[in-house]
């Protein structure tokens, strides 16, 4: 007899759930009779399914999430679990990590079960906070968070994410960011988007000593506590490189949600940091390009970055303004005409 679509996502989770608690039992003796409770979907993003429950064992009670990867992105559950061990132990806030599973056994896909952070989108916060001298605090927050993140000597334990030897060739950074986008854009005939690499190539800096780069790093992937500490999430892109990209990516996601910040964001990080950021203009490009090229694929050819019905919604519906903004600013910085996506997007 076949099952509908959603008899088959109940046998998906309670499969989920069987093999969470037998995880556990191995790993956690301690927390061998543990049952699960409030198991609920709390967030469906572009790349992961996020479900929150708590594991309730004798009286204690832990609150936790289970990330669950989309197929083309399963090897960023082992990244993200790693990194954000390695983090944790180090102090840095991030989620406490519990388990790590490379390949389900009823759905093949990765997941990664970790501590449900009790806090507030800082996004929100922002955006509660605008013309009050909150909003500064809060910003100075975000960006001392995002200096200790790139603080932090990962040759002590992530130099897994060294795989191309940027630290001896710094170009092999931008040829790796390139790559992808360059390929699938010759594979597909993305003709409109082929200047936007030819100008990124063209216009390479000399790139600065790497560091440890979250790589989504934005104000919605920072979560604040009652003590007004941050905790950062979303560590699955994570990579090395130069510290321009993160903060780049931060300005650009800022400035969608009607925050232009960019020059206090370059001012503080100079501050904190004492690192000179200049050419800040590309890595904003840079470190929003692949975001570009899922634009157009979910606005014309899903099959192009593998999307799905659900994330083209969330590109461009939910996060439009995001959307916009990255176009108009790669079509601003490069010279090169989007018109034909700024459309789409109802500009």
């Amino acid at each position: 007899m076949k099952t509908n679509g959603a008899d088959q996502r109940i046998l998906e989770l309670t499969s989920y759930k069987d093999e969470i608690l037998d995880q556990i039992a191995r790993e956690y003796p301690n927390l061998r009779q543990s049952k699960m409770s409030e198991f609920k979907q709390i967030l469906g993003g572009a790349d992961t399914t996020i479900y929150g429950f708590d594991l309730i064992a004798d009286s204690e009670s832990i609150p936790l999430i289970l990330r669950i990867y989309r197929p083309a992105f399963s090897d960023s559950a082992e990244r993200e679990f790693r990194v954000i061990q390695f983090l944790h132990a180090k102090g840095i806030g991030v989620p406490r990590p519990f388990l790590l599973n490379n390949r389900s056994k009823s759905t093949g896909r990765a997941y990664i079960v970790m501590e449900r952070v009790e806090g507030r989108l800082l996004s929100d916060e922002l955006r509660a906070s605008q013309s009050t001298p909150r909003f500064g605090h809060l910003l100075e927050l975000f960006v001392r968070n995002l200096v200790a993140i790139h603080s932090v000597d990962w040759t002590e334990g992530l130099t897994f994410l060294d795989r191309y030897e940027i630290k001896e060739n710094s170009h092999l950074f931008f040829t790796y960011e390139l790559s992808t986008p360059k390929k699938i854009i010759a594979e597909y005939g993305v003709d409109v988007l082929s200047p936007v690499i030819d100008w990124m190539e063209a216009n390479q800096d000399e790139l600065g000593d790497p560091c440890l780069l979250h790589a989504d790093y934005h104000s919605m992937n920072n979560l604040v506590r009652d003590d007004d500490s941050l905790v950062t999430i979303d560590w699955g892109a994570a990579k090395l490189g130069d510290r321009r990209y993160d903060l780049g990516f931060a300005a650009m996601v800022l400035n969608s949600m009607y925050f232009d910040q960019t020059e206090k964001l370059v001012s503080m990080y100079q501050s904190l940091s004492g690192q000179k950021i200049q050419s800040l203009e590309y890595f904003m490009v840079l470190s929003a390009l692949w975001n570009l090229l899922r634009i157009y694929s979910c606005a014309f050819d899903y099959q192009i970055t593998s999307e799905s019905e659900e994330t083209a919604n969330l590109f461009l519906k939910d996060y439009r303004a995001y959307s916009v903004n990255i176009v108009r600013t790669i079509q601003e910085t490069t010279g090169v005409t989007l018109a034909k996506l700024l459309i789409v997007l109802g500009q």
